[in-house]
């Protein structure tokens, strides 16, 4: 299965793009990195999502358009995942740009990203999987899919390739937060499979 991958960060920099081929051997996952990008917001979007971050004020319509905007970013940067990937993937996994994670009494209770997903799939042509962070939050997790809540469930550094615009990386090795399969929710307390990073 192939995927590309969008995050972005709560520094509102811009988009990174990673495109990956994941295959089953036994209980291990193997991950193929196929390449990776960086795509950074100009300085307006940049402003206009400062401009809805909490404590500032807001509209319901200034949320609307960037969230449209946001879509096109995402949009862009899923056709260069496609790119990488060689033309062709399964899924695009599209988290959105948080603005708002509600926390109360030590427990998230919601969290709020922006990225028109529809603008995503619509452009790509593929399934797109987003509002991760919601359903994290639903399922009764702190709104990061991405973690594992045990220690030894995946192993504890994999090679990352250099980093885009954002400088994250610079091909240091980097630990893993969670390996889980696309076609069905976080299980907690699940078995874990082992994840294996083919060059």
């Amino acid at each position: 299965m192939k995927i590309v991958g969008l995050m972005s960060g709560t520094s509102y920099d811009g988009v990174d793009v990673v495109a990956a081929e994941f295959t089953v051997e036994g209980d291990t996952l193997l991950l193929r990195p196929l390449g990776h990008r960086g795509l950074a917001y100009d300085d307006e979007l940049r402003a206009a999502i400062g401009a809805v971050l909490s404590p500032g004020a807001t509209t319901i319509a200034d949320v609307c358009r960037l969230d449209n905007r946001l879509g096109e970013v995402f949009a862009e940067a899923a056709t260069v995942g496609l790119d990488l990937a060689g033309g062709g993937v399964d899924v695009v996994v599209s988290p959105g740009q948080t603005v708002f994670h509600w926390v109360e009494g030590g427990r998230a209770r919601g969290t709020l990203q922006l990225g028109a997903a529809a603008r995503v799939a619509t452009r790509a042509g593929v399934p797109v999987l987003a509002d991760l962070r919601s359903a994290d939050v639903a399922a009764g997790g702190q709104g990061a899919p991405l973690v594992v809540d045990r220690p030894g469930a995946v192993p504890r550094r994999v090679p990352r390739p250099e980093a885009g615009r954002s400088g994250r990386a610079g091909g240091r090795r980097r630990r893993v937060r969670h390996v889980d399969r696309v076609d069905r929710p976080v299980r907690r307390g699940g078995a874990a499979r082992r994840l294996r990073v083919r060059a």
